[in-house]
């Protein structure tokens, strides 16, 4: 039931993060015909909590709203200690993605292989501040890659996306991943144009694109809420070297501009362990076997 499952969970949910908001789940719940599955426990009586779960019809299993693309996934528990028991009613074939760190408070969740790359914006003031935590090499090459693109005429846009950036990106993103983009997955290209009309709505959307002589060579898609800065999708020619560099050097300048305390680039890619970023782990709890997961 799509409206008792908004009930439970805008009753439960602390709205801390972009994925804990009901309305962004929607974007998923919208474009993907997959039935809710909300396990809800009572005591005495009295609502004890929920475990909000979707069953993924087409790959037989059940899971988090979203399947692996949303992250900091919760339990809403009233009794903290009663975890166990609403994972003890989870179907056969369950496997929930991406628990965030403080559920590992309430059971021993196995931590998930990817995890969470961040930054701490209040230690910083500029990007400076920022690239004088790398090593004096480091620091150097990065100044002059970026600087390199800046002398050859790629150009930055912030905030003004061009009619077909979803077009942009879905070039991109198949030419570098091929049959692994998500961009081919057209019910999830749909939410994600309404999770950023969404975030438009609320004032969040942040797109940043590279630009040379006129055309869009990279874009990418954060979203600003409650203080974190997310990076949510993007797309960017592979065969130009370092756009991917200018492309988040100029995110976590906009980041500090917006006065963001957390940068958040999600989990996943090693080549994010060179930009000092911390790391935030993940959890999992579940039947791998059902994944294929060895």
């Amino acid at each position: 039931d799509l409206k008792e499952g908004e009930r439970l969970w805008r009753l439960f949910s602390p709205n801390l993060e972009w994925w804990d908001l009901w309305e962004v789940r929607q974007c998923f719940i919208q474009n993907i015909n997959n039935p809710l599955h909300f396990i809800v426990g009572y005591n005495k009586g009295e609502l004890a909590g929920v475990l909000p779960l979707w069953h993924n019809l087409a790959e037989h299993y059940y899971t988090n709203i979203g399947d692996d693309y949303p992250e900091n996934n919760r339990i809403f528990l009233v009794d903290k200690n009663a975890a166990n028991l609403f994972l003890e009613q989870c179907p056969k074939n369950t496997f929930i993605f991406f628990l965030d760190q403080t559920m590992a408070r309430l059971y021993p969740f196995k931590q998930a292989v990817e995890h969470k790359y961040y930054l701490d914006l209040t230690k910083f003031k500029t990007i400076d501040d920022y690239l004088a935590t790398f090593g004096k090499k480091h620091r150097k090459n990065v100044n002059y890659d970026i600087n390199r693109l800046w002398r050859e005429g790629y150009k930055i846009r912030l905030n003004q996306p061009a009619a077909d950036l979803m077009s942009v990106m879905a070039k991109y993103s198949i030419e570098h991943f091929g049959p692994e983009s998500l961009f081919l997955n057209q019910p999830f290209v749909n939410s994600m144009k309404e999770m950023m009309a969404l975030a438009k709505e609320k004032n969040g959307l942040m797109v940043l694109e590279i630009v040379k002589d006129g055309q869009v060579v990279g874009a990418e898609v954060a979203i600003f809420y409650n203080g974190i800065y997310s990076i949510i999708i993007n797309g960017v020619d592979g065969k130009i070297s370092n756009l991917g560099k200018l492309m988040l050097y100029e995110h976590i300048k906009n980041a500090l501009k917006v006065g963001a305390v957390k940068f958040d680039m999600m989990t996943g890619c090693d080549w994010k362990d060179l930009w000092n970023f911390s790391l935030e782990p993940m959890y999992e709890w579940g039947d791998e076997a059902i994944l294929g997961i060895n």
